[in-house]
This record gives C-alpha cells, structure tokens and sequence, in this order.
C-alpha cells in the first residue's frame, strides 16, 4: 500500500496536521507517500470535469492507496471514488438528505472511513450502503510527551482558531473582574496575535509556531464544534478534535463545553473537564488552573492512546480486508 496525499495540490494551513498525520503513518508503516500530478488534476476541474467526466481521474496515482479526505464536496465529481483507494474523512457534517449523493461520490471505494465515531453509528444506523469504518482522530506522534516536561506558562489563556462564544464571553466577563488575567487572541489579520494588554506578539502561521505559543498557555477553552451556535456548520455534528489533544500535549488545563456523544466518551473529555454550564463554573475552574500545573505524567499516559501510530492496525485491517 502507498498513502494518497494531495499535500502537492493545496497549502491551506488547515491540511498541515493532515500531512503531519500521512508522515507519522509512512513511518510507522514503512510506505510512500505518493500525490497526483498537479499539472493535471488542475485541468481536470470545474468545466472540463462536467463536460467530459472521464478526465476526473487523469494523473491519478495507481494500486492500493490510502489517503485522508478533509471533507465532502458534492458540488463535483470525486477524483477519488476508486476501487484503488481506501478514504478517511476528516470532517463529516452532511445532512441525511444529502447522504444518497455521498453514496454515489464514494460507490467505487471498496471501504470508508470515519474519524468521528457519532457519525459512523449514525451512518449505520440508517443504513448507508457503503462499506464503512471508523478510525479516530489523533495526534501526529512527533508530538509525542514523556510527562517530564516543564512548560513556561507566561499567559492565562491563548485563544487559537475557531472559538466558542459561550466560553469566550465567559472569559471576558472573568477578565474584566481580574484584571492581573492575561490572554493572547488573533488580531484582525489573519494569523496575527496580541495579548489583551495590547502587546504584539508577531505571525504564528505555522504548526510549529501554534504549538510554541499553546505552551505558554495555562488553559485552553475547548468546545466540540456542533453547540452554541456551531449547529448550523455541522448539522449537529459534535466530534472531538485533535486540537484537544494537542492542548494536552501542551500543557494546558481545558475548560469546556461538550454535548456527550461516542466521540466524548471515547476521548473520556470528563476526565480532564467539567462541562461547564454556567459562568459561575468557569470562574472557579479558571481561578484553580491559574495556580496549579498539570500532571504531565498523567496526560502522557492518556495520549499513548491517541497518537497516530496507534490507529496503524485499524488501516492494516481495512487495506488487507478489501486487497488481498
């Protein structure tokens, strides 16, 4: 088997832990990462696609592939509906209505993926007629903690892409009654951070640069993204992201707010958080994980469970199931 990754057709930040993903499995795999040539895939869209439809698969790589899916576009045929190829979808928000053309984008797979276990027994559930499996979201193991680690811990709250804002209008009503708490949030551009008492910190556009300010946070606010207003963007979807992890990898306290599901269950969000209800909740959680440090020796237990090795027999399993 080779591992499909489209790394060459796209840099959108978002797809970055995809590819640290794709690296930690060749690895642990022993497998190349192969892409499809650009050129090509290039021509092969929007109009030249819907008038002939054959050169959809033009410079698609050949033999037993696998590859990670970000999400679903059913406005276009899919380069990837292929007996060849075994998808993992990252992000699944469509609505039942929407699941007899899902159908048709993914016939030709011989297996499916999920990465969020409420979607795969729901998919089940009512019936979808593909092969389906699930294969859980994780953290790339180059992130990997011995629970040795010391992290100095300069701000209170750094607040890192999508937010919820429930949590963060808690977190400003806190900060206005404690004026010694100290958060970091993005500016008006893009990518660019200052703390809340005006400091500029500079561009973190880089996984690398996300993870070096995340350690100097004491808390990550942290939601499952179909809640408080997430609904409408994934049809009230609500899997556990890796950006949980991450924040434990980092160090961080997280203080959240979840709807319980599969997906809560298996992350066990409860054993490191409240889900916290009200802001009187999130006081007393904020003001207890500004004074005291996490136990790193626990969390490196936990995550042994959630890096990306770990799902390596669960790919094992679907490529040898369906190519023999």
């Amino acid at each position: 088997m080779r591992i499909l990754s489209t790394r060459n057709l796209t840099n959108w930040p978002s797809n970055h832990l995809i590819w640290e993903w794709e690296d930690s499995l060749a690895e642990g795999l022993d497998c190349s990462i192969v892409t499809a040539n650009k050129l090509i895939a290039n021509l092969s869209t929007g109009k030249l696609q819907r008038v002939l439809p054959f050169t959809v698969k033009w410079g698609q790589p050949h033999g037993a592939l696998f590859m990670f899916e970000g999400g679903i576009n059913l406005n276009y045929l899919r380069r990837y509906n292929d007996e060849h190829v075994i998808p993992c979808i990252v992000d699944f928000f469509l609505k039942d209505s929407q699941l007899s053309s899902f159908e048709k984008q993914f016939y030709h797979n011989p297996k499916v993926l999920v990465t969020s276990r409420e979607v795969y027994e729901h998919l089940k559930e009512v019936n979808v007629n593909l092969n389906l499996g699930y294969c859980p979201l994780t953290l790339p193991d180059k992130y990997r903690i011995t629970g040795e680690e010391t992290f100095e811990k300069k701000y209170d709250c750094v607040l890192f892409g999508r937010q919820n804002k429930v949590l963060t209008g808690f977190m400003d009503r806190y900060a206005s009654s404690h004026p010694d708490f100290i958060y970091v949030r993005e500016g008006e551009k893009k990518l660019h951070y200052y703390t809340s008492a005006g400091e500029y910190l500079g561009f973190f556009g880089s996984r690398k640069d996300y993870f070096e300010l995340m350690k100097t946070s004491k808390v990550l606010l942290y939601s499952t993204p179909g809640i408080d207003g997430g609904e409408v963007r994934t049809n009230g979807y609500n899997q556990v992201t890796p950006k949980f992890l991450e924040g434990l990898a980092c160090g961080c306290h997280v203080i959240a707010r979840w709807k319980d599901n599969a997906d809560t269950d298996w992350y066990e969000l409860s054993k490191f958080s409240m889900n916290v209800d009200d802001y009187t909740m999130f006081e007393e959680a904020m003001d207890k994980a500004r004074i005291e440090a996490m136990d790193m020796k626990q969390i490196a237990t936990y995550l042994e469970d959630h890096y990306t090795s770990s799902i390596i027999p669960i790919i094992k399993d679907a490529m040898s199931s369906v190519f023999k």
